[in-house]
């Protein structure tokens, strides 16, 4: 069997036309979310049960977001900050170490090197 010669198409990829007349309208209706929502509450429950935590409130969920949105907010900008004073772009676990050592919650079993 021959091959035949294929022309060239423009791509919609894979979005037909009628498609893309049902979701033109859908960035309208999409609310804002803060990422912090994303921390959801069986994952915060799971992390009061590592804590030794029994029972939780319903209302203590958003305190929690906000307590771990600041401490990370902390360990982050110290992580960054040892990062550019090592003239890098990439931060690396002995980073995050120092910061999470700066902030008083010190981290053993990362970067140990043996001299």
């Amino acid at each position: 069997m021959a091959r035949t010669l294929q022309t060239a198409r423009s791509s919609t990829g894979g979005i037909t036309r009628h498609c893309r007349q049902l979701f033109r309208g859908a960035a309208h209706y999409r609310r804002f979310r803060p990422k912090i929502m994303g921390i959801t509450t069986p994952a915060l429950r799971r992390l009061g049960r590592r804590g030794g935590v029994k029972c939780i409130s319903r209302k203590i969920y958003d305190d929690m977001r906000g307590a771990l949105k600041i401490f990370l907010h902390g360990v982050i900008h110290d992580a960054a900050l040892y990062t550019e004073h090592g003239y890098r772009t990439t931060v690396t676990p002995l980073d995050v170490m120092y910061a999470l050592k700066r902030n008083g919650m010190t981290l053993y079993g990362f970067g140990a090197e043996l001299r």
